[in-house]
C-alpha cells in the first residue's frame, strides 16, 4: 500500500456571455434601426371576423356577428313594425321573428313548409313537347317531392352514392319538361344547381347550355326568375 497525491480540483470554464458583446465606438453614435420591418413598411390590414356561432350551454348559443349601417337601420325599422308584437324591442324576439316569416315565406315557395289549409288536388298535367315546352310544377307535388327528399339533393352518381347536399335546391324534372315530361311526383325530384345543370348538360349538350350560362340577369330580375327563364329555353329542370 502507497500514499496517492492530493486530487486538484480543474478549473472551471469561463461563463458565456449572455448578451452580444458592446459595438464599437465609432458605431455606438449612429442608432441602430430596427431590423424586423423596413422603413417604409405599413402595418398589415387587420382581417375581416367571420360571424361566429358558439355554444354558451346545452341549449343556448352566442351569435357574434358584424353588419353594415343598413342592416342597422332595417332592424331598428323592424323593432318599430313590431313594437306591438315585441314592446320591449328584445333583439333575439325580432329576429326569431324574422326568421320564422321568411322560413314560411321561401318554404312555401320550396314546397318545405305545408300550407295551413289542405290545399285542393292538383289536375294532373297534360305533357308537352318542343324546346320552348314548360310545364309549371304544382305546389302540392313539391311539397311532396321535398318531404320524399328530405330536402336534400337526390342526384345519384356512378358511384351509386346519393350527393344529398342542401345547398341551392332546385326542382329537377327527370324526364325534362322541355321533352314532355310531366310535373308529377315520381317524375321530379330534389337537385342543388350544379348537379340540376349538370342533368341539363347531359340532355341539351354543354355547348347549347353555355348561352344560359353567360346570360346576364334584366333590369329589376331577381335570380330565381332568371333560373326559370333559363330552364324555359331549354334547361333540365
Amino acid at each position: 500500500m502507497r500514499r496517492l497525491p492530493e486530487r486538484r480540483e480543474a478549473p472551471s470554464a469561463a461563463a458565456l456571455p449572455l448578451a452580444p458583446p458592446a459595438p464599437e465606438p465609432s458605431q455606438a453614435s449612429e442608432p441602430a434601426a430596427p431590423a424586423s420591418a423596413p422603413a417604409d413598411s405599413v402595418p398589415a390590414p387587420v382581417p375581416e371576423q367571420r360571424a361566429t356561432i358558439r355554444p354558451v350551454a346545452e341549449d343556448t348559443y352566442s351569435i357574434h356577428v358584424k353588419v353594415d349601417a343598413a342592416f342597422k337601420r332595417e332592424l331598428e325599422e323592424l323593432k318599430k313594425l313590431l313594437s306591438h308584437k315585441v314592446p320591449n324591442g328584445d333583439l333575439v324576439a325580432v329576429l326569431r321573428e324574422a326568421i320564422q316569416c321568411a322560413i314560411q315565406k321561401h318554404g312555401k315557395r320550396k314546397g318545405a313548409v305545408e300550407p295551413a289549409r289542405k290545399p285542393k288536388s292538383p289536375r294532373p298535367p297534360t305533357p308537352r313537347s318542343g324546346p320552348a315546352a314548360r310545364d309549371t310544377i304544382p305546389a302540392e307535388v313539391k311539397r311532396q317531392v321535398w318531404e320524399r327528399d328530405q330536402g336534400r339533393c337526390a342526384w345519384i352518381g356512378p358511384d351509386g352514392r346519393r350527393c344529398g347536399s342542401t345547398f341551392m335546391l332546385e326542382f329537377d324534372h327527370i324526364e325534362p319538361a322541355a321533352l314532355g315530361g310531366a310535373s308529377t311526383v315520381d317524375n321530379v325530384r330534389v337537385a342543388c344547381r350544379p348537379h340540376n345543370w349538370f342533368h341539363a348538360e347531359q340532355t341539351f349538350g354543354r355547348a347549347h347550355m353555355a348561352r344560359f350560362r353567360r346570360e346576364e340577369p334584366r333590369a329589376g330580375e331577381s335570380t330565381s326568375a332568371r333560373g326559370s327563364r333559363r330552364k324555359s329555353g331549354g334547361a333540365a329542370g
